[in-house]
């Protein structure tokens, strides 16, 4: 897109990833304001771009304020606690819902809302009535036509399932071109199509399969939405990669790493998931990665064990049918590092230099640019490169945290692509 001036509003900025995501998508010239009441996540995106997010409690903000930013697109990332599958599932009702509900409120009331909108949170979130009630609001400002999408890093060549929801929101009259036909004319009627696949910008040949389509109605009293799950059927091919490829090197790890002995001994440790180099897959790792066992990350079985596995699965993790303490594994596991966690996680760190490659589709032959040609924001700041994490003053459990409430920047960079919004930017508010 040509250089043109746009200001976007980073609500829930978190550590960057939004930011990350746009510069990967080739999106620059832009007035960028970051806004995020975790002060620690405000430190990393300063080291990172040399912008202070605004420490602002969103759910107190006013109209006046969001009309000041005069923001042509608005990303966020809202607390995902109320939507998962863990939690108590209270939706909007939960507290920590409430600077979503707030923003919802204040689209309705706003006199320039933005042209685009770009969501994201957990699996389950597209049943919401969170979502319900920005569906609404969307619908009665008028002019907006939204796409979902499911998508997981593994399906870009990312050995880590991290399965998201996505909400795309474009006002305009044109809009998705690059993407099949949604069910219904969404800028008239409730509904919402929600594509568990993508394809890549160079694929021409595509269609859509429905799955299923159904009426959701997540407030009592008030009309649903018809959400259609639909898969797109492509061409598009990603290679799978093993973890090796994402790990620090050996001489820079540290015994500290190590799954303590004290830890093995709990009974809880056996509902590890255990990975190794080869593993093409390592569990989504959460906020809680490092202090819960299950459900919360994988942890990686060193190169050289005394201890052999038993069998291995098809997607290279490695099982132990007989063992009777996981105290046997003492020194032969380890915790995954911040910064294998965030490559894992899609993000490019700044002393990776050309070790890192995007996902990239060897069907349609994709390349990546070199690293001097890729997008910059701010003053000596290579946006689409993130500040190393072992650099930060940080503890590890604070970073595994930030980290863990993130998203996976390359996938958010596709969908930006396809969805065509650096081309709604480059427009501005005409």
């Amino acid at each position: 897109m040509a250089p043109h001036e746009v200001k976007i509003l980073e609500l829930f900025s978190g550590i960057g990833g939004m930011r990350c995501a746009l510069a990967s998508a080739g999106i620059q010239s832009t007035t960028i304001t970051a806004v995020d009441v975790n002060t620690e996540s405000n430190k990393v995106y300063n080291k990172s771009y040399g912008d202070k997010p605004q420490a602002k409690n969103i759910a107190s903000a006013g109209v006046k304020w969001f009309d000041s930013m005069d923001a042509v697109m608005w990303t966020m990332s809202p607390p995902c606690q109320p939507y998962t599958r863990q939690g108590k599932q209270q939706d909007s009702d939960d507290c920590r819902a409430n600077a979503l509900g707030r923003i919802i409120e204040v689209l309705g009331k706003m006199k320039n809302p933005p042209r685009v909108i770009l969501l994201e949170n957990v699996v389950h979130f597209e049943r919401s009535a969170s979502l319900c009630e920005l569906l609404h609001t969307l619908h009665k400002i008028g002019g907006y036509r939204c796409r979902g999408f499911m998508l997981s890093p593994m399906q870009f060549g990312f050995p880590n399932s991290r399965s998201r929801f996505y909400l795309v929101a474009i006002r305009a009259e044109a809009a998705f071109s690059k993407l099949p036909s949604g069910t219904a004319d969404d800028a008239k009627t409730l509904s919402l199509t929600v594509y568990k696949s993508i394809p890549c910008a160079h694929c021409n040949e595509k269609s859509v399969r429905v799955e299923s389509k159904e009426v959701v109605t997540p407030i009592p009293g008030q009309e649903g939405f018809e959400l259609v799950m639909g898969d797109i059927e492509c061409d598009c091919e990603y290679a799978s990669r093993e973890i090796g490829q994402f790990l620090d090197s050996p001489d820079s790890l540290s015994t500290t790493c190590d799954v303590p002995e004290a830890t093995l001994e709990k009974p809880s440790s056996f509902c590890f998931d255990i990975v190794s180099a080869k593993s093409l897959q390592s569990m989504c790792f959460t906020k809680a990665y490092r202090k819960f066992h299950n459900g919360t990350g994988s942890v990686l079985l060193k190169s050289q064990t005394p201890t052999e596995p038993d069998s291995w699965d098809e997607m290279g993790r490695p099982h132990f049918r007989d063992l009777k303490s996981m105290t046997e594994l003492v020194g032969q596991l380890r915790y995954f590092t911040p910064s294998e966690i965030a490559r894992l996680q899609g993000f490019p760190l700044k002393s990776d230099g050309n070790r890192w490659r995007p996902a990239l589709c060897s069907k349609h032959e994709e390349t990546v640019e070199p690293r001097e040609k890729r997008p910059k924001i701010g003053e000596d700041v290579t946006a689409s490169l993130c500040t190393d994490v072992e650099e930060l003053e940080v503890p590890v459990r604070a970073l595994v945290g930030m980290l863990g409430n993130s998203l996976n920047p390359e996938v958010v960079s596709r969908i930006i692509t396809v969805c065509e919004i650096g081309d709604f930017l480059a427009r501005g508010r005409s």
